[in-house]
């Protein structure tokens, strides 16, 4: 993308807001983003990657997170679960339907705020 637009790794970070040595790590796949670089990631993109048309709960969930640029830990405060669970969740492992209830009701109030 950097690249097809004609871009110096120091013009991109400067759009992204971060140093030129991190667009060179993540280009050398020597990290990855954090989080909360995500929604500036995203905006010089133009889009969202890996977007799934029929998403799981846990996908939507870290699709909306990743948006927004917050931690695990920030999202299961807001929905009302432990971190734990929350990573649970986003990786399709197993918790209550409580738990399901809680994201889906969370995940139905973002998308009509």
């Amino acid at each position: 993308m950097r690249l097809d637009r004609n871009l110096s790794q120091a013009e991109t970070a400067s759009l992204i807001g971060v140093t030129t040595d991190t667009v060179t790590n993540w280009e050398l796949g020597r990290n990855q983003p954090y989080v909360a670089q995500m929604p500036a990631i995203y905006a010089f993109l133009g889009y969202i990657p890996d977007k799934v048309e029929n998403p799981s709960l846990g996908e939507q969930l870290r699709h909306w997170r990743y948006r927004k640029g917050l931690q695990q830990k920030q999202v299961a405060k807001f929905i009302g679960i432990d971190a734990q669970t929350m990573k649970r969740v986003e990786e399709e492992g197993k918790y209550f339907a409580k738990t399901r209830e809680k994201v889906e009701r969370f995940l139905q109030e973002q998308a009509s705020s």
